[in-house]
């Protein structure tokens, strides 16, 4: 068996914007389009009716990715208040291919997060953080006929894909005790388990460097996506609030 992984890594952190309030903060976060900011560059659809295989792959990523458990995974199973399913397409463009990718993502608001930073900052409540978990992953190529086998063959054999993310408010500290900033830590991990006899049908694939394409063109996305979307995200909770500034 060999095992390709292809694999992104990104943190991000916008400039300080000041802190009117918790329940402005809060306000914010719990509001659907201000969170669909975050992809603001994709096509975000909203699942009413998860499958209970959807809930336990959830649960169990969550677990995974040190996140926090579901409301009511132990019972029935249902979406608690804050927590939706989202389905999001975009678009991934590696040498000689584009790939649009149908990601099903967990969303979990919590909104008491203990407070981050300086500890002496007198914020009057925890602060809230989105986390955003993959559930299912549909990748689909177009590009030269041969790049498109060469993917369809090789992704036959996708063993998992897995991706948590974090976005959260924390006190900026120090000067800027008064102000809060954003921050995205993100990653993404496809991995392939191919057959040795699999190999034997792609002749001439060299493995490291096709794992060092994919990871790159995932690490690539990350950077990309990521800090437009936080910015236009900061941008908008100062536009939402800058009459209380």
């Amino acid at each position: 068996m060999v095992q390709m992984s292809f694999l992104g890594e990104k943190m991000v952190t916008t400039s300080p914007v000041p802190y009117t309030s918790s329940e402005d903060i809060h306000y914010f976060f719990a509001r659907e389009k201000y969170r669909n900011l975050l992809f603001f560059r994709n096509d975000v659809a909203t699942v009413t009716q998860p499958t209970h295989d959807m809930m336990r792959r959830w649960s169990s990523e969550l677990k995974l990715g040190g996140g926090v458990e579901l409301d009511n995974i132990a019972g029935s199973m249902k979406l608690g208040s804050n927590e939706s399913i989202l389905r999001i397409k975009t678009h991934l463009s590696m040498p000689g291919l584009k790939i649009l990718t149908r990601n099903t993502i967990g969303a979990k608001l919590l909104l008491e997060q203990p407070l981050g930073g300086d500890t002496s900052c007198n914020l009057d409540t925890g602060l809230p953080e989105y986390q955003f978990t993959l559930l299912e992953s549909e990748l689909i190529p177009e590009g030269a006929p041969p790049l498109v086998w060469l993917f369809n063959k090789l992704t036959r054999f996708r063993d998992a894909t897995s991706s948590f993310t974090r976005v959260r408010a924390n006190n900026a500290g120090g000067v800027d005790c008064d102000k809060v900033i954003f921050t995205t830590e993100a990653r993404l991990e496809t991995r392939i388990q191919v057959p040795r006899k699999g190999m034997n049908a792609l002749p001439g694939v060299d493995v490291a460097k096709f794992e060092r394409q994919g990871s790159k063109s995932i690490q690539k996305l990350l950077e990309k996506e990521l800090e437009p979307a936080l910015n236009e995200f900061r941008d908008a909770y100062v536009r939402c609030f800058e009459s209380k500034q």
